[in-house]
């Protein structure tokens, strides 16, 4: 497999940072639901203590994703795709880049 990204699909590096990130957010949403069914206490902090260290991991594997996207251009839409198509995956892309940096910023 390929490192880079090249005209018809996502190189090593891009799906690694990919699935990465996605394992990464399902343990963030396992953490959050553990640390809501604990009591005030010493194992509820810790548990929300590792959830804040997740959250800040993802978001430098997102800043580094996307450092390596703009060096690395994505793969070449679908020749046959619709324009509303297009916009629509462009637009979707790039709410998911905000919400990625802006949910650990707000914790």
């Amino acid at each position: 497999m390929q490192l880079k990204n090249d005209e018809s699909r996502y190189g090593a590096v891009a799906q690694f940072f990919h699935w990465t990130i996605v394992i990464l957010i399902i343990v963030q949403f396992l953490l959050a639901n553990q640390a809501g069914n604990l009591p005030l206490g010493s194992a509820k902090i810790a548990v929300l203590a590792r959830h804040k260290s997740f959250g800040i991991t993802i978001l430098a594997l997102v800043l580094l994703r996307l450092i390596w996207r703009l060096i690395n251009p994505r793969p070449l839409d679908p020749p046959d795709m619709p324009r509303w198509q297009r916009i629509g995956a462009h637009l979707s892309h790039f709410a998911l880049y905000a919400l990625l940096i802006v949910t650990p910023m707000l914790g």
